[in-house]
């Protein structure tokens, strides 16, 4: 099963490798301003230049919301993600949720919305 999405790349244009390089319409800012917080909180780390720089990857389903639930024919692999960047705030009630799934736990919210089954009645 090929997992649903309309989008398949969304990232922050950074070079990926040992030598960072800035998408021309990138700010050096982006590299500067982390490196000044390392320096002024962190002093023992060389600042002058990241080790590793990646892209930042977006999770995003085809109707945007997340995807909360068991995949689809393996009952022992529990999914909680397509969070688009905002999943961070809403990470404590996720895991809650799936630590009651993975011991056989009626969740404490319905989550049901969010299952992959959801994209089978759209097929």
């Amino acid at each position: 099963m090929k997992f649903p999405s309309k989008k398949d790349n969304f990232v922050f244009p950074f070079s990926f490798g040992l030598n960072p390089v800035l998408a021309s319409f990138m700010s050096q800012k982006f590299l500067d301003l982390p490196a000044a917080f390392i320096r002024n909180h962190i002093p023992i780390i060389d600042a002058t230049q990241p080790a590793h720089v990646d892209k930042c990857k977006y999770t995003i389903s085809e109707d945007n919301h997340y995807v909360i639930g068991y995949y689809p024919g393996a009952k022992n692999v529990l999914v909680g993600g397509c969070g688009s960047g905002s999943g961070f705030k809403v990470a404590p009630g996720i895991g809650k949720v799936l630590s009651e799934m993975a011991v056989g736990e009626k969740p404490t919210i319905d989550v049901s919305f969010f299952s992959f089954d959801r994209f089978a009645k759209n097929s």
